[in-house]
């Protein structure tokens, strides 16, 4: 089990769900708190990848600090290194919290493209106007490309090779997807 920890870094992808506040977590910091916690646990010192897009954008720790910002703090604080993950959709708070983290733990960041990204004449700049937001080059940029699910139109290397700007200069590239069959029998 340990030997495959060195091999591959998790993309944590939060929901609403996972932060939800109750008897167990009365607030959405408590609730941060646990997560860092639950991390190290989980997955000991290792680097995470973590992506908070699914979370309400409005949401904020103490009306100042932002969930991935604290979170990421909580994390440190545990020994668990945090890549931040972003996608050219992300707000500027979520952006300059990226950025924040980025700078802060060291870890660089990650950028996620989705199908939809990849199909956008304007991808390049787009992805160069991003780099600008959270201080970053490509080198210091892990790039995943996200493909949600597997189907008919799953795009060949050759292809993303062709539609992903300079392949070749980001700190590391990965391709996700996933699949479900239609029945577990």
């Amino acid at each position: 089990q340990d030997d495959v920890r060195v091999r591959i870094t998790p993309l944590v992808q939060l929901v609403p769900e996972s932060i939800a506040t109750g008897k167990r977590t009365p607030n959405l910091g408590d609730a941060l708190q646990k997560i860092a916690r639950d991390m190290r646990a989980c997955w000991g010192t290792r680097p995470l990848l973590v992506d908070l897009w699914r979370v309400d954008r409005r949401l904020l720790i103490g009306g100042r600090s932002h969930p991935l910002a604290y979170l990421a703090r909580h994390a440190a604080a545990n020994s668990v290194p945090i890549v931040p993950v972003t996608g050219l959709d992300r707000n500027p708070a979520y952006q300059a919290a990226v950025r924040e983290v980025a700078a802060d733990h060291g870890q660089g960041s990650c950028l996620r493209l989705f199908r939809g990204d990849l199909a956008s004449p304007s991808l390049r700049s787009e992805t160069e106007q991003l780099l600008g937001q959270i201080h970053a080059g490509p080198g210091q940029v892990d790039l995943i490309v996200d493909l949600e699910r597997h189907d008919a139109d799953y795009p060949g290397f050759d292809s993303l090779r062709s539609l992903v700007p300079d392949i070749l200069n980001w700190r590391s590239f990965a391709v996700a997807s996933g699949a479900f069959p239609p029945d577990l029998t």
